[in-house]
């Protein structure tokens, strides 16, 4: 599956956010909260092109995102589901959240629609 070039992507400034023990700064994505390093997150929405590859299951939609195309580090989960979308939540071993990826069911499959994770 070969993803389309066009991303849009915004980085954005968390206000009167401050760090924890660890560092981490917990900040207010679009979709929930992150531990950031700094209070900044950056995301991004797939291409809603016709043309768009899709996949048959959410699972193998999540795997074709690269870290290229805002793939966020760490291993994902399941932190919501629906039958026409999961939102995905990637930690670290120590169960910091480092970002998300929303997979949604268009009528021809399952594409990534977003991502957001620390900038």
């Amino acid at each position: 599956m070969r993803w389309p070039a066009a991303l849009a992507v915004s980085v954005v400034m968390a206000a009167g956010a401050c760090s924890g023990d660890d560092g981490l700064t917990p900040v207010r994505a679009y979709a929930g909260f992150l531990d950031c390093p700094t209070a900044q997150f950056s995301a991004s929405m797939g291409s809603w092109d016709p043309d768009t590859p899709k996949a048959p299951f959410p699972e193998a939609a999540l795997a074709e995102l690269t870290p290229e195309f805002g793939r966020p580090p760490g291993t994902p989960r399941v932190e919501t589901a629906a039958t026409d979308a999961v939102s995905y939540l990637f930690t670290d071993e120590d169960g910091h959240r480092l970002g998300r990826a929303g997979v949604v069911l268009t009528p021809g499959g399952w594409i990534v629609a977003t991502t957001e994770r620390c900038a």
